[in-house]
């Protein structure tokens, strides 16, 4: 699936539980999350990895062309 269908599918469905994307090649702990505090005006994504440090993320042109983006949820919210 591609990127933009990746997020809404992802927004769909996390009914209160941490949602990201990613892509399979990435590292085990990469992940990308919509920041959904920002608002629906302003919403942006960032990167997170095994590293604490959250990063904006700006695609790269393979991508946005990729068609392997997965939905997951990477930590269980109690």
């Amino acid at each position: 699936m591609k990127i933009d269908a990746a997020i809404i599918r992802a927004v769909e469905t996390a009914e209160g539980k941490i949602c990201a994307i990613r892509r399979p090649h990435w590292q085990k702990y990469a992940y990308i999350y919509l920041d959904a505090d920002m608002g629906d005006e302003h919403p942006f994504l960032y990167c997170d990895d095994e590293m604490p440090k959250y990063v904006p993320y700006k695609p790269l042109v393979h991508d946005l062309l990729a068609d392997d983006w997965e939905v997951c949820f990477p930590y269980e919210v109690a």
